[in-house]
């Protein structure tokens, strides 16, 4: 399972939509790695989730642009972030995905 699962999984009841997996391009094998909307500002939902105090241990954030083939939004332009994990060991999947509501 992907460390970043439990974390996504907390937000996956919310009207975002989630990438579960790209058969190409750059965002191949990053599922669940990347969460948005049509209406999310990728720059401020970052901004705003670290200035809720979580510290940046273990994974690193960056805006990103996609369009989903099915589910909610589905061949709707969505902005969103993609998580990127940097270390297992100190990122805390659920105290992430809180932090992302």
């Amino acid at each position: 399972m992907s460390s970043i699962r439990p974390g996504i999984d907390v937000a996956a009841g919310q009207d975002f939509s989630l990438l579960r997996g790209a058969k190409v391009g750059i965002l191949a094998n990053k599922a669940f790695h990347v969460v948005g909307a049509p209406y999310i500002d990728s720059r401020r939902w970052i901004d705003s989730t670290l200035d809720q105090g979580i510290t940046k241990d273990g994974f690193n954030l960056e805006t990103v642009e996609f369009t989903p083939r099915f589910q909610k939004h589905a061949s709707t332009l969505c902005q969103g972030i993609q998580i990127k994990i940097t270390d297992r060991k100190t990122f805390k999947p659920y105290r992430f995905g809180i932090t992302l509501l």
